[in-house]
């Protein structure tokens, strides 16, 4: 059976609350009282849920990274490996998951975009290309939802991003 906040908190001889600030590190809690709290979720091999503090927090500490069309075939040009190494280096310094997506077609990648923006998978998106054409761009524009570009911006986009 699989331990829980309550579990802690009792071995620790504290609140429930308690525990849930000491996992946030929260300055309201002692360092006395972290260190106590954090040797008894070690011992008992507690883990925080993770899916229980994205709700609370509103977060999902995941990021999308949306390649090229796999029509494109990415992984035969050096470029993406090296920079999907670099944000994966920066992901896991941050403890944030990526979410890796390709579409055989721009419709199949709009459509997994918005499916990661409206079902909240993602709190923000990394895009490792552009088109002249490009929907999903202004789709994310629109829900005003955080991205990036990792290359050359479509001419539309050039004058918004110098504001």
């Amino acid at each position: 059976m699989t331990n829980t906040i309550k579990d802690v908190a009792k071995k620790a001889g504290v609140a429930p609350s308690t525990v849930s600030r000491v996992i946030a590190d929260s300055p309201k809690i002692s360092a006395k009282t972290k260190m106590r709290v954090r040797a008894v979720m070690e011992e008992i091999g507690y883990y925080p849920n993770v899916h229980a503090r994205n709700l609370v927090n509103k977060r999902t500490n995941v990021v999308g990274v949306i390649m090229p069309s796999a029509s494109y075939a990415p992984f035969h040009n050096p470029f993406f490996p090296e920079v999907l190494r670099g944000i994966t280096a920066q992901a896991n310094e941050g403890k944030y998951g990526l979410y890796l997506s390709t579409g055989q077609t721009e419709a199949d990648i709009l459509e997994e975009v918005k499916e990661m923006v409206h079902s909240r998978r993602v709190d923000g998106i990394i895009l490792l290309y552009s088109t002249k054409a490009d929907s999903v761009i202004p789709f994310l524009l629109e829900e005003k939802f955080p991205f990036v570009v990792v290359g050359r911006l479509p001419n539309y986009l050039k004058t918004l991003s110098h504001t």
